[in-house]
């Protein structure tokens, strides 16, 4: 489905099969003293999706509701193929970009999700060219589109309870600007966090930033 512009593909045979990987960001500053190499977690990393649909014009099966001669006709992959690029590849002139996608397979749904690669394999033809057995890989990686960014955004005000890991060179009033907007709390913070000053920071220390009512009470 093209999130941005309502329309929808949908694929007549299943795909064999469905790679989804999970992935996660460790930054590679490791406090001092440790030998941690794995690194400080950071983030997890967008899911990513592949799988590889197939289209056949020969006939030898038909998809439910779609009559034979259709499918034996020389453009009809041709057609699929075409009808599958304007939902996920095209460009959306309204966006700026090529749709946002929601993906649904059985026990395989997601919202929202982008396309990051398409690789065609034509693999049969008609005499006059045009295909008539193709594969395509699809590969896609979760997104959040600009209404689910903007709806989540309060979600990272100062109005939130936020924890950081002390990094090397990290400093009280930076990090209190990049939260608050404001480097002149990071006395409050300091005392929220039980530290003698603000320059009291030790890489690999847990942090607490309280919602900003609170630290300015």
């Amino acid at each position: 489905v093209g999130e941005s512009s309502g329309n929808v593909f949908v694929a007549f045979y299943n795909p064999e099969s469905v790679s989804k990987v999970l992935g996660l960001t460790y930054g590679s500053d490791i406090a001092i003293g440790k030998t941690n190499t794995a690194g400080i977690f950071t983030s997890y990393s967008p899911t990513t999706y592949s799988f590889e649909l197939m289209f056949d014009g020969t006939g030898a099966s038909v998809p439910k509701g779609v009559d034979l001669k259709e499918v034996q006709s020389t453009k009809y992959v041709a057609n699929q193929i075409i009808q599958l690029q304007n939902v996920v590849y095209a460009y959306d002139s309204g966006e700026h970009r090529p749709n946002y996608l929601v993906l649904s397979w059985g026990l395989t749904y997601v919202e929202t999700c982008v396309l990051t690669g398409m690789t065609i394999t034509y693999s049969l033809f008609h005499p006059d060219g045009n295909p008539i057995r193709a594969k395509v890989k699809c590969d896609f990686k979760q997104a959040i589109s600009n209404d689910s960014a903007n709806a989540q955004q309060s979600k990272q005000s100062p109005d939130m309870t936020h924890i950081r890991i002390v990094q090397a060179g990290d400093k009280l009033p930076l990090l209190c600007q990049s939260i608050y907007g404001d480097p002149k709390l990071c006395l409050q913070v300091a005392r929220f966090n039980k530290l003698r000053n603000h320059r009291d920071l030790v890489p690999g220390q847990e942090l607490y930033f309280p919602p900003l009512l609170a630290t300015k009470a």
